[in-house]
């Protein structure tokens, strides 16, 4: 199996009610009232995040960390995040909330730091700040900082971490659903016009265990695994402040107000927030479809997508295509996202009749009423979530010995919800062979996939009484989830939505630490060979990168995905700078990278293991949200890391393509 440094192992439940520690910091009146806009609405916003924490959530209030205005310094917000860290009442997996509303930044990185590509880091700016310049040297916040700070505390306390920043550093616009009593206040002071010095806080990044890098991981880069984090808006975008209310804390407090604490997961807010004119928030880390505040997260799930709707014309796109695994005759179910909630008022089901690369067209079937959808307002967002294909989709190739026990059951599932999966004669033309134990209380799962079994890998997981009438849900979860995994690893692109990927290749390499940085041990030592690495795997750890090599005339966006044959979890890495550009490279675990490097691991009772990279890339930059999973047999499970590409102006003729390459992990011989 592939680990990814810095994972944390989350709760096998959810948390007890009020176990949650927060730090709220809200700031109106800076020191420096000469450089800084007046905000009407950051206290405000921090203390109704408290309110809903102690009144809501019943969370006592000495667990809450207040840091309003003049108390909101650098010293004493940096001395919040550590006491997060070093609080011995917060135990492993219990949730932890972090809050901001104020302003925000955007400057040059420091000067080391250009030769890696990252020409502008972000801030947050404490009540203190003033510009070096100036003489009182108190820096702003750096996101790289940011991110030590929650490193340390993952470390300790584990990834069960929220945070969300209501502050910007760029341009919009308004929420328009409801009037405007006083003139709207920006939450930024736009650019920094000096560079910070390239060791500015290199004690807080050295003593989170970041001396392996060039430069330490950088703070609300997508796909992090310490923590979710929410945003406000875009980096391209102003968040703004309304009625002494930030628009964005405003529309999530009363969504959360709505659903109800550990009921809706962090990938849903999005979609089901109020609409803010010219702000896009933005909700980013792998753990993001865990219930939030949970610290578990489930298998394979529905995600949900936006569904556009077009009221002249009534037509109905649903912004997710064939890059996400969907082709014609799948069919969602649709809702609307101003419901209590809306899980158990589905507005109707729509099937996709037409697949593009990152939309869809959808039209009512089953009955549903185009009155149903069309009558919403178009302040409240509609969501799909996908139910179940009715074309002939191949996913999952199983083979059920036909006198077994489990046969009638495991049929009444698929024929149910669940034609994806198709049953194969024989063991060797599947992927899993299914069976029971010998007293008839156990299911085995057992891995007779020929791309691995080939390698002498070996997996039997034994599930024990899924086979009674009750528990048949638990056994479509199962398979549920196996199916999205072989699907989302073999599938291709069809001929329409293909490029010709001959051009891309993926180098792999060991890493080793030169002058406080990773670097390849050798640059001339390739190990993926025709798209087959083979690992040695020893008691000391050793770190992996990966470098893409765009040698085609088209800039790309790659997003590469590990899958597990040990547990059938999916786990992605993605480059947040966007997009590989034509006869370039992108390097991941190394080389200025804001990923972590890979190491790799057995079990004590394992002697071979078999996985995939699989390396998507597109013409567009595509969220790929609905690929990743934990593993399909343990719901406390969730150690990989996802990552998506942010959304930038698309070009002409969408297509995309895959790579996969096997990685057979084999026990060091001494």
């Amino acid at each position: 199996m592939v680990t990814i440094e810095g994972s944390y192992k989350p709760h096998e439940s959810p948390p007890a009610k009020g176990s949650i520690f927060a730090l709220i910091i809200g700031i109106d009146n800076y020191k420096s009232n000469t450089i800084f806009t007046k905000l009407k609405g950051g206290r405000e916003d921090a203390r109704a995040f408290q309110t809903y924490l102690m009144e809501d959530l019943q969370v006592p209030g000495d667990q809450i960390t207040l840091l309003l205005e003049d108390k909101a310094t650098r010293s004493a917000i940096i001395a919040g995040f550590e006491s997060l860290a070093n609080n011995d009442r917060i135990k492993k997996g219990d949730p932890i909330f972090i809050f901001y509303a104020g302003h925000g930044a955007q400057g040059p990185s420091p000067t080391a730091w250009k030769s890696y590509g990252i020409q502008t880091i972000e801030f947050l700016v404490p009540y203190d700040y003033d510009d070096p310049d100036s003489g009182t040297k108190i820096e702003s916040i750096p996101d790289y900082t940011l991110g030590a700070l929650l490193n340390g505390i993952a470390e300790k306390k584990g990834d069960n971490i929220t945070v969300v920043f209501d502050c910007c550093h760029s341009a919009g616009a308004l929420r328009g659903s409801k009037p405007i009593v006083e003139a709207p206040v920006v939450r930024t002071i736009g650019s920094l016009n000096y560079t910070v010095s390239d060791d500015l806080d290199k004690d807080i990044w050295d003593a989170a265990g970041m001396r392996a890098a060039a430069i330490p991981p950088r703070f609300g880069h997508v796909g992090v695994k310490s923590y979710v984090f929410l945003s406000a808006c875009s980096s391209e975008e102003f968040a703004k402040e309304v009625d002494r209310r930030g628009c964005f804390s405003s529309a999530l407090l009363k969504l959360l107000r709505e659903v109800g604490p550990h009921s809706i997961k962090y990938s849903e807010i999005i979609p089901r927030l109020e609409k803010i004119n010219g702000q896009n928030p933005q909700c980013e880390g792998f753990n993001r479809h865990r219930l939030i505040f949970d610290g578990y997260m489930p298998p394979y799930q529905g995600i949900f997508f936006a569904v556009r709707r077009d009221s002249e014309s009534n037509t109905l796109t649903l912004m997710a295509g064939s890059a996400h695994g969907f082709i014609k005759g799948d069919e969602f179910t649709v809702y609307g996202g101003n419901l209590k909630d809306s899980k158990e008022k589905p507005l109707g089901i729509l099937c996709i009749t037409k697949s593009g690369l990152d939309t869809s067209t959808l039209e009512f079937c089953h009955g549903t009423s185009k009155t149903s959808i069309f009558a919403l307002p178009d302040s409240v967002p509609t969501f799909a979530v996908y139910t179940r294909s009715t074309s002939n989709k191949t996913a999952l190739l199983l083979y059920i010995e036909p006198s077994d026990n489990s046969m009638s059951l495991v049929k009444g599932i698929i024929s149910e919800n669940l034609q994806s999966i198709h049953f194969v004669s024989t063991p060797t033309s599947a992927h899993i062979a299914l069976s029971t134990d010998k007293k008839g209380k156990r299911l085995l799962f057992e891995v007779v996939d020929k791309n691995v079994t080939s390698e002498k890998f070996k997996c039997r997981k034994e599930v024990p009484t899924v086979l009674r009438q009750n528990d048949s849900e638990d056994l479509a979860r199962i398979l549920k989830g196996l199916s999205h995994y072989y699907w989302h690893l073999y599938r291709n692109p069809d001929t329409d939505s293909k490029f010709d990927c001959q051009r891309v290749s993926v180098a792999f390499y060991k890493l080793n630490k030169a002058e406080a940085r990773l670097v390849p041990e050798d640059e001339q030592d390739n190990l993926n060979i025709n798209n087959v690495v083979h690992v040695d795997v020893g008691d000391e750890e050793v770190l992996y990168g990966l470098k893409v090599i765009n040698e085609s005339s088209r800039d790309l966006f790659p997003v590469l995905f590990y899958f597990d044959n040990t547990d059938f979890s999916i786990s992605g890495h993605s480059n947040p700078e966007p997009p590989l550009k034509r006869q370039g490279t992108m390097t991941i675990g190394y080389g200025g990278s804001a990923f972590s490097p890979s190491t790799f691991i057995l079990d004590d009772n394992q002697d071979v293991d078999v996985g995939f990279f699989r390396l998507i890339l597109s013409t567009e930059p595509i969220d790929l949200q609905n690929i990743p999973q934990s593993s399909v047999f343990d719901l406390a499970e969730g150690r990989h890391q996802k990552l998506i590409p942010q959304s930038i102006e698309l070009p002409a003729e969408p297509s995309w393509a895959a790579i996969n390459i096997k990685i057979i992990q084999g026990k060091r011989r001494s």
